[in-house]
């Protein structure tokens, strides 16, 4: 019986260590994490410290050790994963402690913080000057729950960090002085090639890269290296002939042949498109139209075939397109503006006014017309651009064609004002002057004066006359206005290029 119980008693045993030991297994150990780099000597990097599988705490401590020989450790960086942190010592050399404290977490009947991730960031300098591989180790020194008599620990962690020296990778052009790209790489690293550069066409050559000189290397070696872009030169094609030619959607009124440069097509109202379908003789040759759009009307398009070397010639394609069936032309052919390059107009101008008198200065030899329709479909407008003008009168017209053919003229008759000679000028028309009335023997006209040089007298009307003087008609009083005009516009010409005149001189 005691012998059985003594079984039994090693089976319990062995079954609660098997059982604790799988319960043990099972909960995660709290551990620091970092991980290995490596740095191009003398460069500056970053190492982040991490908490993993934490089980709740509410205090903090741990080491940082490193070889100053190496590494100078330049600032450190909490990235607020546990509250509480404590500024370190500014003495930043190894080993260098850090810690978090929190007491309110113990305020609460909780295991604290159980966050988990980045906890620091620790700025490092990488200070050896030969190819070197060193430690930085996290080393834990304490940690409380909630409560303060439950120590936490936490798994130290270690980085090795190779410092290395970095070594340069130059691509040059042909020249060898310019860069095309330029790298450092740590030694037994694969080159990063760059594009194939490319060298421009002179007047005669094309050129092909073959490749760097010397052949580039797979990996980098204990030295700076150097390659230099080489190109083939080729002579360039000078063909600009065309093997085919076609257009999508037009009937050419030419069939094909390389040397014909010129093709006419008329296409309906519905075809407003086209494209080209072309094939240069040479591959390299290159071709491009000036528009695919069609107008109603005649359409003068043309295509230049350019050659490798820049050798073009020109195709053109003359296509009528017919007008809309349903369209009716405008038939507007009045002037929407109208103006001279100088002279009063009168009356002003107005779309439905066609005459108009031009009052110019004496010394006006030529005038130039402008004028533009008032329908943008109006197909010429005659007459506008400059004139001479001689003599004291002259007759301008200037004539708008409509759309559908209608015309419309308008027009100018110029005037030319007498000299001004600081008198105001007397004007005299034809219809100003006095009406001779038909003869009356019972009243025969009076004479200015008589044979004998007396004045002339009326017997009829009992005493002696003198004719009545006459009103000046309005055709007279508008050239007189004008004429004032003009001559003081004149005047005040003078007076302002005298004072400009006696400003410059006195400076």
């Amino acid at each position: 019986m005691k012998k059985h119980f003594g079984i039994i008693l090693l089976i319990l045993i062995l079954s609660f260590t098997v059982f604790g030991s799988l319960i043990s297994s099972a909960e995660p150990t709290p551990r620091y994490e970092i991980s290995d780099q490596s740095i191009e000597a003398g460069t500056s990097f970053s190492v982040i410290v991490s908490l993993q599988d934490n089980p709740g705490i509410i205090s903090l401590k741990f080491k940082v050790n490193y070889d100053e020989n190496c590494l100078r450790l330049d600032s450190v960086e909490d990235l607020g994963l546990l509250e509480g942190f404590t500024n370190p010592s500014p003495d930043i050399g190894s080993p260098y402690t850090l810690r978090w404290s929190n007491s309110l977490w113990s305020d609460h009947l909780s295991p604290g913080s159980t966050a988990t991730g980045e906890l620091i960031k620790l700025n490092f300098t990488a200070i050896a000057s030969r190819e070197v591989t060193t430690k930085i180790t996290v080393s834990h020194e304490e940690s409380y729950n909630y409560n303060g008599g439950n120590s936490i620990n936490f798994a130290n962690s270690e980085a090795t960090i190779t410092i290395k020296k970095k070594y340069s990778v130059t691509f040059y052009d042909e020249d060898g002085t310019t860069v095309i790209s330029s790298g450092k790489y740590f030694t037994g690293d694969t080159v990063t090639l760059p594009e194939e550069p490319k060298k421009p066409n002179d007047e005669t050559y094309k050129y092909k890269f073959t490749g760097w000189t010397p052949a580039v290397a797979e990996t980098v070696t204990n030295t700076d290296l150097k390659y230099t872009a080489t190109y083939t030169p080729e002579l360039l094609s000078t063909d600009s002939s065309v093997s085919s030619l076609s257009v999508t959607g037009v009937q050419l009124d030419q069939a094909f042949s390389p040397e014909l440069l010129q093709y006419s097509a008329t296409v309906d109202f519905s075809v407003s498109t086209f494209e080209v379908i072309c094939t240069t003789t040479n591959e390299f040759a290159t071709y491009a139209l000036d528009t695919n759009e069609l107008k109603v009307g005649e359409n003068i398009i043309k295509m230049t075939v350019t050659a490798e070397n820049g050798d073009s010639r020109t195709i053109t394609f003359v296509i009528t397109r017919k007008q809309d069936p349903n369209y009716v032309p405008d038939k507007d052919a009045s002037l929407r503006t109208f103006s001279a390059s100088t002279g009063v107009l009168s009356p002003f101008f107005l779309s439905s006014q066609k005459d108009y008198l031009l009052y110019i200065e004496n010394s006006v030899t030529s005038i130039v017309f402008e004028a533009t329709a008032k329908s943008e479909k109006a197909l010429s407008i005659v007459g506008t651009g400059e004139h001479a003008v001689k003599g004291d009168k002259a007759v301008i017209s200037i004539i708008c064609t409509a759309e559908n053919g209608n015309t419309e003229t308008y027009t100018i008759t110029v005037i030319r004002l007498p000299e001004y000679n600081g008198k105001i000028p007397e004007f005299v028309f034809e219809s100003d002057k006095p009406v001779t009335p038909p003869d009356d023997p019972t009243n025969p006209p009076d004479d200015p004066e008589d044979p004998n040089g007396n004045e002339n007298t009326n017997n009829n009307q009992g005493g002696t006359t003198s004719p009545k003087p006459k009103k000046p008609s309005k055709t007279v009083v508008v050239i007189i206005i004008a004429a004032s005009i003009c001559a003081a516009i004149s005047l005040s010409g003078i007076i302002i290029l005298l004072i400009m005149s006696r400003k410059s001189k006195r400076k």
